[in-house]
């Protein structure tokens, strides 16, 4: 790990902290200190977040080091592994998610006026037509329970 060169390569570095900093983000150009840096001692990983929303790849590519670098060197590490969901499984439950959103939104009268109602199901309408009908066993049609 290399928590010293990292930390020598940002500007505006401060002490937030037991093995906490705070520093301006590489990847923005801050002018006022966004990054927040803390040292897990127990893991030895460091952790980093710049409250701007720059994504951590993007923060170490800006400074020229890897995510790696941000973690201890344990050759006896291994990744854990990770489940994924199948692509029919994500879209049955998006599909779920929109489909309810939708019915919704055929029942909502308070608070928006006709015209933001109408973008509403106008959006949610186009989402759903991203889905390909072969992954669902049956589109219902809106009008009709």
């Amino acid at each position: 790990m290399k928590l010293d060169l990292f930390l020598s390569k940002l500007d505006k570095v401060k002490s937030a902290g037991a093995n906490a900093w705070v520093a301006c983000c590489p990847h923005h150009g801050d002018k006022r200190p966004s990054l927040a840096i803390k040292h897990d001692t127990v893991t030895g990983k460091v952790l980093v977040k710049c409250w701007a929303g720059c994504m951590p790849d993007d923060i170490m590519e800006a400074v020229g080091m890897k995510i790696s670098d941000l973690f201890p060197d344990n050759p006896d590490y291994k990744k854990p592994s990770r489940a994924y969901f199948g692509a029919e499984t994500i879209v049955k439950s998006l599909y779920h998610d929109l489909f309810t959103l939708r019915r919704y939104t055929d029942k909502m009268n308070e608070g928006l006026q006709k015209q933001e109602l109408s973008e509403v199901i106008q959006r949610l309408d186009e989402a759903l037509s991203y889905i390909e009908p072969g992954y669902i066993p049956a589109v219902p049609s809106w009008g009709k329970k």
